[in-house]
């Protein structure tokens, strides 16, 4: 049976401070004992260059049931028109766009306009998680994106 939070802190004072106890003990426990599972992060990553409508910039392949907290950097640089790039990235959850990724683009090529954001996904089933374009960007324009899922509980 794995110990429980108070187990290993009186284990880790009790080595620490009196020396009455072994270390390894309090270090070398399971992840559950402490309410983490064993994969806790999946990351995606990847980028574009004069990318198509619906192109998909970075996903996570069959991202776990759970509940996850999501964040998402995108970046939008190269040759670039603001009228087209702006807002031009939607997150989506097996195939289905969820929401509009604001990203404001000023329209000068050779600027970097990124948007980065953190939310929480109730993933009821396995399904890719995904950042895809809505339209086509600007040929020679460069969008890149990455995403960090983290479980939280169990």
């Amino acid at each position: 049976m794995a110990d429980t939070i108070n187990d290993l802190m009186y284990r880790f004072y009790s080595a620490l401070v009196t020396g009455t106890s072994s270390l390894s003990g309090a270090i070398n426990v399971s992840r559950a004992a402490v309410g983490v599972e064993a994969t806790t992060s999946v990351t995606g990553a990847g980028s574009a260059t004069s990318p198509g409508a619906a192109a998909t910039i970075a996903q996570i392949a069959a991202l776990p049931a759970g509940t996850w907290e999501i964040t998402v950097d995108t970046f939008i640089l190269g040759t670039t028109v603001g009228a087209l790039e702006s807002d031009n990235l939607r997150f989506s959850v097996g195939g289905a766009p969820v929401a509009t990724i604001v990203v404001p683009v000023n329209g000068a090529t050779g600027g970097v306009n990124n948007s980065k954001f953190t939310f929480r996904l109730n993933q009821l089933a396995p399904a890719t998680i995904a950042v895809v374009t809505n339209a086509a960007g600007t040929v020679n324009s460069i969008y890149k994106s990455s995403i960090i899922a983290n479980k939280i509980g169990f």
